[in-house]
């Protein structure tokens, strides 16, 4: 396997996880900049605890056909790819102004 084999192949799995993870790797990259006011963190905290429940719910399909050995359980996995990429895309953008307005923005301690 050549390098730049590994490298695509290391690319999907990357990408997939995101898709899996939706809203999570965003909005958690969106709390860790500390020059966020206490509002802002605060709305990004509760974004990322209503979001993250949301995803998490969309695996209960999968996981109730797993535990009870149906067949086509592994096409139930298409509702969370599907969710994940869905808030991933929707909280990027958001992700991306926030870390930017953050950064270019003074804090003032509020």
């Amino acid at each position: 396997m050549s390098a730049q084999e590994f490298l695509i192949l290391l690319l999907q799995y990357a990408l997939v996880l995101l898709a899996y993870s939706g809203p999570l790797v965003p909005l958690s990259l969106a709390l860790l900049f500390s020059k966020a006011s206490r509002e802002q963190f605060r709305r990004n905290l509760r974004l990322l605890l209503v979001l993250t429940p949301i995803q998490a719910l969309s695996y209960l399909p999968y996981i109730l056909a797993d535990t009870t050995d149906t067949p086509d359980s592994m096409y139930r996995l298409l509702l969370p790819f599907g969710v994940g990429v869905l808030l991933f895309i929707v909280t990027l953008p958001y992700c991306i102004y926030e870390c930017l307005i953050v950064r270019r923005t003074p804090y003032h301690g509020t």
